[in-house]
């Protein structure tokens, strides 16, 4: 067995399902969201479809929530962390959830290198 010891990782790898900045109780909201979609979809009940519209109204703002602390997580963090920042500024290319400016020293910063060499 020494040799699988030292061979084999001890941590299991996870796929993740979710953009890093899904708190726990942002993601218990969208497995409750897809339920009642589900009920409401099977039993075209007005219960499931009213509590399923809350609940997508709650996760919007949930998730809008968690995504402005993980943003200003990653900024206030980029100089002890900049392998985080580099992967939040390339996930970017795939997603449109990120604004296309930033602010720094009053300035506003729209073209992507301005913004990369002002944390330079």
């Amino acid at each position: 067995y020494t040799v699988l010891d030292h061979c084999v990782p001890k941590i299991e790898s996870t796929n993740r399902h979710y953009p890093p900045w899904f708190t726990a109780n942002v993601k218990r909201l969208v497995n409750m969201k897809e339920y009642y979609f589900k009920k409401w979809r099977n039993t075209r009940l007005d219960y499931y479809l009213t509590e399923f519209r809350r609940l997508r109204q709650l996760l919007k703002a949930e998730a809008d929530n968690a995504y402005h602390d993980y943003r200003g997580q990653v900024e206030a963090n980029i100089k002890v962390n900049p392998k985080v920042f580099w992967s939040f500024v390339g996930g970017r290319r795939t997603t449109s959830r990120i604004s296309g400016r930033m602010f720094h020293n009053e300035e506003q910063l729209t073209e992507p290198e301005a913004i990369v060499n002002s944390f330079a």
